[in-house]
């Protein structure tokens, strides 16, 4: 028998045959290296000689350093789709944050590994929590409800803490004038001018892309002169923490994830008018034009005064030295038209 629950609208709110993502585990993160940069070395002889005439032979104990990438895992039992959330039981101005990586089984049961900006302390790590959701729904023994697909796997459980994911979405200003839009315009006004723009040209379009255009000049005219921008964070809800964003409405849950933001540099059209800004505009998703946008990692945590976002490294870039490093995020030009975090009450 399949058994189906519908909202007013129609949709499906619970089908048997589709298994719901319910809470496995929830546990803190250990660390993978213990100890600290400084104090991870090995002591090896050196014996070297110049080449030249004359030369000593040198020779001296050195230090040799193994890197540490400031990583950490977390152990739950065999799971099948694992979705983590993670939650912080301190304030957001104490919280340097953690971030997802990977999964990978070791030893029967599942690995999951996260890394930060900078070693944390054993106070700050203990206070991570780590909740794992999965599809691997236990059956219940107690008086309840239990679901079953057509192979007799549970599919829910009315015993199960079920994922809810809430989204806030970040309404950024108007998408920038785009590359492809700027080199239309430009290709227009070729046509135009050496005379080939036909009856059935388009001139409507002309207008449309070059009210764009006088939009966008006179956004970063602005922009240079005022030296800031208009931050979209904190128009939506939330207030400057540090470097990232306290939204302190929504409590009691667990970050899930953010978007990456993306930030135009708008110093970079500072000397740029008229059909100067078309053609930057035109060049700036090539490749050698990729140092104009700078994209941030962001992280995404609940703590305990609420829900905070702030910027953080990529794992390519986490410093291998124990060391934090301080990223700030500049004022620009967000190419992002929207940016969506999620959370998981908890």
């Amino acid at each position: 028998m399949i058994f189906k629950t519908y909202t007013k609208q129609g949709q499906i709110l619970l089908d048997s045959q589709t298994p719901v993502f319910a809470l496995t585990k929830t546990v803190t993160p250990t660390r993978l290296l213990t100890p600290p940069f400084d104090q991870n070395k090995r002591q090896m002889w050196y014996r070297a000689k110049r080449l030249g005439i004359n030369s000593k032979m040198r020779q001296r104990w050195v230090d040799i350093h193994t890197k540490e990438y400031c990583m950490y895992y977390a152990d739950v039992p065999s799971v099948m789709t694992p979705i983590t959330t993670i939650s912080y039981d301190g304030m957001a101005h104490e919280c340097e944050p953690i971030v997802f990586l990977n999964a990978g089984q070791f030893d029967g049961k599942t690995r999951l590994m996260f890394y930060s900006n900078g070693r944390l302390s054993d106070d700050e790590l203990a206070r991570y929590r780590i909740h794992v959701f999965d599809t691997n729904v236990k059956r219940q023994t107690q008086v309840g409800i239990n679901l079953y697909d057509k192979l007799g796997n549970v599919t829910f459980s009315n015993h199960s803490r079920l994922l809810n994911i809430d989204t806030i979405t970040i309404h950024n200003h108007r998408p920038l004038m785009s590359s492809k839009e700027a080199k239309e315009l430009l290709d227009l006004y070729r046509t135009v001018e050496i005379g080939q723009a036909g009856p059935n040209f388009d001139f409507g379009r002309i207008d449309q892309l070059q009210a764009e255009l006088d939009y966008w000049e006179q956004k970063i005219r602005q922009m240079l002169r005022d030296k800031s921008t208009e931050d979209e964070f904190v128009k939506n809800g939330f207030i400057k923490v540090k470097n990232g964003y306290l939204n302190t409405s929504i409590k009691g849950v667990a970050g899930f994830g953010v978007d990456d933001l993306m930030i135009i540099n708008y110093l970079q059209f500072r000397h740029a008018k008229g059909r100067n800004l078309l053609h930057e505009l035109a060049l700036l998703e090539t490749p050698n034009y990729t140092f104009v946008t700078k994209t941030y990692k962001m992280a995404c945590i609940g703590c305990r005064d609420g829900l905070f976002v702030c910027p953080t490294v990529t794992f390519e870039n986490t410093p291998t030295d124990g060391n934090k490093r301080t990223i700030n995020i500049i004022h620009g030009i967000t190419k992002n038209h929207a940016t969506h975090v999620r959370y998981t009450h908890i």
